[in-house]
């Protein structure tokens, strides 16, 4: 039977009230001790996360999407896929995506070695096709379906090494977007 004399608050759950860098009123000055980029220059992300305090605190890490941990594990096979070649004046990206948009494998001119200005010639962008087409069909994948973007150098060179390395191309479609006059293109070089 507890007395209300005897009753006594929470081990550690009240203490001094001190706010660190919090502001000019909380007596630790506007820049929190920190200099001119103030309390920012605290180490650490801020605010944690989902954090519900008391004598009990719980943290909300986040919500996860178990469709989206390990959708292609030991084992899994999927059929058809989605290619996405990026084709830009500095470099060819290509990466192979399941229908919902989950990459399964990528590669690009970079990735594979290439730096500087031939990260742009089509023999680049034709070998980071073919590492990613062998990936994929690793996992079992036959066709796909080709969406090119970008104006660069690599962009039918790559569409045919996929082809080359035995996937059955059913569709290929240019999805470069199209600005409705929007930014200035930049100037011509010269010379």
């Amino acid at each position: 039977m507890y007395k209300l004399s005897e009753l006594k608050v929470a081990e550690g759950s009240v203490h001094k009230h001190f706010r660190r860098g919090q502001g000019i009123g909380t007596g630790n000055g506007k820049q929190a001790g920190r200099g001119r980029k103030g309390q920012r220059a605290r180490s650490g992300s801020g605010k944690r996360p989902g954090f519900t305090g008391g004598n009990f605190p719980l943290f909300q890490i986040g919500i996860i999407n178990l469709d989206k941990i390990n959708v292609f594990g030991d084992g899994a096979t999927i059929k058809i896929g989605v290619a996405h070649i990026h084709s830009s004046f500095n470099n060819t990206i290509v990466s192979i995506s399941d229908p919902t948009g989950h990459v399964i494998a990528w590669a690009s001119a970079g990735s594979i070695g290439y730096t500087g200005a031939r990260k742009s010639t089509p023999f680049a962008a034709q070998l980071a096709s073919q590492q990613v087409a062998h990936a994929v069909m690793e996992r079992g994948l036959k066709s796909v379906d080709v969406e090119v973007k970008g104006p660069g150098a690599g962009r039918e060179s790559a569409v045919r090494a996929l082809a080359a390395a035995g996937l059955t191309i059913t569709s290929i479609a240019d999805v470069t977007p199209v600005p409705h006059n929007g930014c200035r293109p930049p100037k011509r070089p010269r010379g």
